[in-house]
Parts: C-alpha cells; structure tokens; sequence
C-alpha cells in the first residue's frame, strides 16, 4: 500500500520524502498568535477513501445476505463511527434485528477495507500534504482523529515519513465515537493542549459536531456535504490554495468574538 501526496507517486515514481522533523521555523508568525494544536481527521479530509469504503461496506452487507449497497448508500454513513456504520450495513441486509453485534460488523468491515487498500492504495485530497506540511513548518502539534479504528490508520500512514503526525487516534480509541466530542478531547489531552485553542479539519457533519463540542476552531471542508458558515466554523471548498496563515486569521477573529 502507498499513500500518495503528489502526483510523483500516483505514477509509481519512488518519492525521497522530507525529514518532517525538520519543518520547524516560524514564517513571520508570532508564537503567541498560533493555536495550540491542528487536529485532522482522516478520511474525506486528508485522503479519498470513499471507494474502499464503499467495497468494504458493500462486503459486508453481502457477508451477513444482503445486496445493493450503493455508493449513495455509503456516502450516507460518511463519518459515523465504524459499528454505527456497520450496524446501518445490517439494517440495510435486512438484519437489523438479528442480534448481529456492531463491533463483530466493524471488525470484519475493516478487514474488508485493509483488503482493498493493499490493492489501491489512497490518494491524498488536493492540497492536503500542502497544508499538513505548512502547518507542521509553523511548529505546531499535529494529531488524526478519525473514526476510523487506529490499525487501519497505521496501515494507510506506514509509508509516510516518520513524524508526520504526533498522535492518532482512531475511533476504537473512544467509547462513544463522532458526533460525541470524546475524541477531540482525547486528542488535545495526548497532544497536552487546550481543545479550545486548537484548529480541527472536518469534513463530515458528524466530525464537525465532535470538534465543536470539544471547542475547537472547525474548517469544515465540503465533500461529501456542504457546510454553513458559523461562529467557530469556516466552511472551504477545498483544501487546495488554502494556508495555515488564512486558517489563523479567521481563528483569530473568532477568538477575539468570544
């Protein structure tokens, strides 16, 4: 499996990455004006993995005697925890009173993704290694929080430079996954930082409720749904174009509000 953030390595060139732990300057931003932390969740945020998902879902509505799983199906559950999602898989099949257990389904979906994924691989969203990077050159925290469960994250991220992220954690970290705000608050906690003084990267409604019910400073991203403008929500196409400078800026006019 190889994740890819540029098109260097989409066309199997071999890709000599940065030493991470190296981008550590300042650009002309004063410490004191920074977030404490940047905290990203994963899937539709910084990679695509909407296809896998898909396969993955769709074996696993086949596997309890379903069929029909659309990719419209999928893109519905798009940021629920992964024994939510699954037990919306059984539902779907027909088994939704079967006594079927949540955490039985998320483990054998997530089998099924890890199956996909050594085949295709993901492919990085666009301007989402850019960003990551000026974020990490301003020296600050940066940590996955996904709903997706934490081997799988290791598995997608093993080929990326050591350092890349400070802390993930992925969704079987938490009891209670995303809309509760649990895992923003575990990730600030592992990080050291206070959740109300972070940035969060979202792309689902699902994940942008967790953030902000931690307190985070959300950049809502429109994938799968578009976003509404809010305090303490700033709603971006894409990823692409956009810079950590832009980010704090806007972090800052919500602080200064509050």
């Amino acid at each position: 499996m190889t994740v890819d953030p540029d098109e260097r390595q989409r066309r199997g060139r071999r890709v000599n990455w940065p030493d991470v732990s190296a981008l550590r300057h300042n650009d002309g931003m004063e410490t004191r004006q920074q977030p404490e932390a940047a905290l990203w969740d994963f899937d539709g945020t910084l990679v695509d993995s909407s296809a896998l998902w898909f396969t993955a879902e769709k074996a696993l509505v086949e596997h309890v005697g379903g069929s029909g799983w659309t990719p419209q199906q999928s893109a519905e559950i798009h940021g629920y925890s992964m024994p939510d999602g699954a037990q919306v898989c059984f539902e779907f099949a027909g088994q939704g009173d079967a006594g079927l257990d949540p955490q039985w389904g998320a483990r054998v979906m997530g089998d099924y993704f890890m199956d996909a994924l050594r085949t295709t691989g993901l492919t990085w969203l666009p301007g989402a290694w850019d960003l990551l990077m000026d974020v990490k050159a301003q020296g600050v925290p940066v940590a996955v929080v996904s709903a997706t469960a934490e081997p799988i994250l290791q598995m997608a991220m093993r080929d990326l430079p050591p350092n890349t992220f400070d802390a993930i954690i992925g969704g079987d970290r938490v009891t209670h996954g995303k809309p509760h705000p649990e895992s923003y608050l575990v990730a600030a906690d592992t990080l050291g930082v206070d959740p109300t003084r972070s940035v969060a990267f979202e792309d689902s409604p699902e994940g942008c409720a967790s953030a902000q019910g931690a307190g985070c400073f959300v950049v809502a991203i429109n994938f799968h749904q578009r976003h509404e403008s809010a305090p303490g929500r700033m709603p971006v196409d894409t990823l692409e174009a956009l810079t950590w400078k832009g980010v704090v800026g806007e972090y800052e006019r919500w602080v200064a509000a509050r």
